[in-house]
């Protein structure tokens, strides 16, 4: 059975700090949880990511299952994740760091380093959520027109865009 996951406030920390070592899957996976979406769902959004990302994720405390022990909230492990509602655009569910942060590594994923260069710059350059969301739905086009629909629509998924 798939469990809904959500970041604590030390994997709010770490997306912000970049502290943890951690393997690029397992990286991406903690950018896109949510409290939403369920570990396979996760899962098959993060290309080579398996059961072993999400492992680390919860032995270095980033992140817990949703309506973990009360021993675990009152370690602060439990803290839903943090949104501003209002910096949000209503077309995409992800705040400004959440959203930077995937799509910085969305766009290494799909399109290698030296594609990606560009859409770097871009999302460096970007101060809004509107911004960032101008850069994906430009990341998201190029991705469908190199490897298809499919890729275009798991880019979207985990971004939280809708079409």
């Amino acid at each position: 059975m798939a469990n809904i996951l959500i970041k604590t406030e030390a994997g709010q920390r770490e997306l912000r700090d970049r502290a943890v070592e951690l393997p690029r899957s397992a990286r991406t996976l903690l950018v896109l949880v949510d409290g939403v979406r369920n570990t396979d769902e996760l899962l098959a959004m993060v290309k080579g990511s398996t059961t072993k990302d999400v492992d680390t994720l919860l032995q270095a405390g980033l992140i817990a299952l949703a309506g973990a022990s009360s021993a675990r909230a009152a370690a602060g492990a439990k803290s839903p994740p943090v949104a501003a509602p209002e910096a949000a655009s209503p077309a995409v569910k992800l705040d400004f760091k959440e959203l930077y942060g995937c799509l910085t590594e969305l766009i290494r994923e799909q399109l290698g380093v030296m594609k990606a260069f560009k859409y770097t710059l871009d999302v460096e350059k970007a101060s809004t959520v509107d911004d960032l969301l101008a850069v994906a739905r430009r990341f998201i086009d190029d991705v469908q027109k190199q490897k298809g629909d499919s890729a275009a629509n798991m880019v979207r998924r985990a971004l939280g865009i809708s079409h």
